[in-house]
C-alpha cells in the first residue's frame, strides 16, 4: 500500500467495505443462517473501524451508510461476547499487555476459531 496516497487508501477501503456489505446485504450472515469465519473476519474489521478507530473515514463510512455491517458487527459479538465490555474493561488486559497495534476484537479471532472448532468438532465427531 505504499505506493498509494491516502485518498486512494481510503477509496481502495471504501470499495473493499461496499463490496461485503453488497454481500451480506439484509442476512444475518455472509453465507448462511450461521457464523463462518469469514464473518469473523469482517467482525473484526468492521469492529476496529466502527468502535475502536470511529471518527476515521472507514468508521464514518459503515456508522452512515454501510448500516448492515455494523448490525453484523453487533450480532457477532453478542453470539460470542456476550461479556465484552467486561473482556475491554478487565483489570486483566494491562496496558502494557497491550501494544498500541493490538485491538481487543484481534482477541475475537481466536475465541470465534476456536469455538469453531470445537463446533467443528462436535459435528464431525458425532
Amino acid at each position: 500500500m505504499g505506493r498509494h496516497t491516502p485518498e486512494e487508501i481510503y477509496a481502495i477501503a471504501e470499495r473493499d467495505l461496499r463490496a461485503v456489505s453488497d454481500v451480506l446485504g439484509t442476512n444475518d450472515f455472509l453465507f448462511g443462517t450461521s457464523p463462518c469465519v469469514t464473518d469473523a473476519s469482517v467482525f473484526a474489521l468492521v469492529a476496529n473501524f466502527a468502535w475502536d478507530l470511529s471518527e476515521s473515514p472507514q468508521g464514518k463510512l459503515i456508522r452512515t451508510e454501510l448500516t448492515n455491517l455494523e448490525r453484523h458487527a453487533n450480532r457477532m459479538k453478542e453470539m460470542f461476547f456476550p461479556d465484552w465490555e467486561e473482556i475491554i474493561d478487565s483489570k486483566q488486559l494491562k496496558e502494557a499487555e497491550i501494544k498500541s497495534w493490538v485491538s481487543p476484537t484481534l482477541f475475537f479471532v481466536f475465541r470465534f476459531k476456536w469455538i469453531w472448532s470445537m463446533s467443528n468438532t462436535y459435528y464431525h465427531d458425532n
